[in-house]
């Protein structure tokens, strides 16, 4: 059985936890889902940084600040990393599709990608831009 991937379906890899966000050519586009110690890192850096600068817009243009802070289920409260959205092609990942993330995530990653003129690649917000993103109905974990 093969599974159609599609953005914002998180798959495991190499015991870590991503997002897919799209394949162009031979490159798999994904976002890290750091574990929950990473994430609160993440998020305090930004909160002090944003508290401690007077000009928070440059902050936008550091690929640290690069995240979005998940609220699906399975991974409330953690972060999707997005500063390095380019992998390796990796086919086996798809056997490893754990879950999709409800489309509130969806949406805010959605918006953030195509907004970040720093660690986006063109060619993935042009992959992503006319993605319409649904209402999620009865979710459920594919674990």
């Amino acid at each position: 059985m093969s599974l159609i991937v599609t953005f914002g379906n998180v798959f495991t890899y190499e015991e870590k936890d991503y997002v897919f966000l799209a394949k162009i050519d031979d490159i798999i586009y994904a976002a890290e889902i750091l574990n929950c110690e990473k994430s609160v890192q993440y998020k305090k850096i930004v909160d002090r940084s944003i508290k401690n600068s007077t000009q928070s817009y440059k902050l936008r243009q550091n690929a640290l600040y690069c995240f979005v802070e998940l609220k699906t289920k399975e991974f409330d409260k953690r972060v999707a990393f997005y500063g390095k959205p380019e992998h390796n092609y990796v086919p086996d990942f798809l056997e490893n599709v754990v879950c999709s993330l409800e489309s509130d995530d969806l949406k805010n990653l959605q918006k953030e990608l195509l907004n970040d003129d720093v660690a986006v690649p063109k060619a993935l917000k042009e992959q992503i831009k006319d993605i319409k993103i649904k209402k999620t109905l009865n979710r459920s974990s594919w674990r």
